[in-house]
């Protein structure tokens, strides 16, 4: 029997008297059935859903099926991103994408591991240098499992008030509790740093021992990721929590590959794989933004030819003042540091010839840069 995980989840909701998780399985199950043509089906399960709502359910119930908010700001504390909106596809490397791939065949086969009394593991913990798409990679398991992906507002969650971020953070777990998504921490250290930071007040405790205490009693209809750029600073406890954990860095050379082929479509005349090597050590963000700045002044020029020149030019004076990663050099540096600089990258392949030609000079002024200081 197909969907035994929403029926078992309908079950066991049932019997607890807890309407809501009824209702939000119940839900779930209806958008597969609809996904599968049994749309009959689903739509009685939708129709009984509606009618029996206000009827049976008590007005918590019936609330709680909405997006919670802080009772201080009225912030909602999170934003809600459908799958049908998720447009953007994200390149992994090969590690991390086979790591995730085994990740979303638990959850699609979960209805033969939850016969066997087991259940698809439900925590993913993303860490690493900013603009490397850990929360698109949120948005993009969102897509693929089809299931809704809740990005928590840290400004809505902490709370200046004495024990409200801890009550937040149990709002939003109930949350998810009731409604099978993905919910999704960015800048999770904020809530979740080392409780033996000396520099940290009291109430850090009580916000990680909730945090912790939630995570601990997620079920498994929803999923958890969590992405942080300072790992460093996560309390210890916090790393046992995740079943998944996950470095996702700045992109090997193939996915730099990737990247570029799905940025350019539509254009033509550059080097794939020499623009492969020159974005070498710059977030998959920096590379699709170098992408856009030469497509806008292409398109501009009323040219879908893209020269190596163009890119170089927004390389130097653009990217590496916007980037994450740490410059070699700031804007205005003489033509010699530039030419050094992409030889650095891979001294085989930037060839005295291929420098040459990259930045329009003799190769003679190359050797001679090559020969100088510094």
């Amino acid at each position: 029997m197909a969907h035994w995980f929403e029926v078992l989840k309908i079950i066991d909701a049932a019997l607890k008297m807890d309407t809501s998780r009824v209702a939000g399985y119940a839900k779930m199950l209806s958008t597969k059935l609809e996904q599968n043509g049994e749309e009959k089906v689903a739509n009685k399960i939708s129709n009984l859903i509606d009618s029996k709502a206000s009827s049976t359910m008590t007005v918590q119930s019936v609330s709680s099926l909405k997006l919670p908010f802080d009772q201080e700001s009225k912030f909602h504390l999170g934003e809600i991103i459908n799958p049908n909106e998720i447009t953007e596809n994200i390149i992994l490397n090969q590690d991390i994408e086979e790591s995730i791939n085994k990740f979303i065949r638990y959850h699609k086969n979960k209805d033969k591991l939850v016969v066997e009394g087991l259940e698809p593991p439900n925590s993913i913990l993303l860490y690493g240098p900013p603009g490397c798409g850990k929360t698109l990679l949120a948005k993009n398991l969102s897509k693929i499992l089809n299931m809704p992906v809740i990005i928590v507002r840290l400004d809505s969650l902490i709370s200046s008030f004495l024990g409200s971020t801890a009550k937040n953070i149990r709002t939003i777990f109930e949350y998810a509790q009731n409604n099978p998504c993905i919910l999704f921490f960015d800048e999770f250290d904020a809530v979740a740093k080392n409780r033996d930071d000396k520099q940290e007040l009291g109430e850090l405790k009580r916000v990680v021992n909730s945090l912790l205490q939630n995570i601990d009693f997620m079920q498994n209809g929803s999923i958890i990721i969590a992405a942080t750029n300072h790992e460093q600073l996560l309390d210890p406890a916090v790393w046992r929590r995740f079943s998944l954990k996950l470095l996702i860095d700045k992109p090997e050379y193939l996915s730099r590959k990737r990247i570029i082929e799905e940025s350019l479509k539509g254009f033509y005349g550059y080097d794939e794989e020499m623009l492969a090597k020159v974005v070498d050590g710059l977030s998959g963000a920096a590379i699709k933004k170098l992408c856009l700045n030469v497509k806008r002044e292409a398109v501009l020029n009323d040219t879908v030819e893209l020269r190596m020149k163009d890119f170089l030019t927004f390389l130097f004076d653009e990217t590496f003042s916007t980037d994450y990663t740490a410059s070699p050099f700031s804007k205005g540096d003489e033509l010699e540091e530039k030419i050094k600089y992409i030889r650095s990258l891979d001294s085989k392949y930037f060839t005295y010839t291929v420098l040459s030609e990259m930045f329009e000079v003799s190769t003679a002024t190359i050797s001679r840069f090559m020969k100088s200081r510094g």
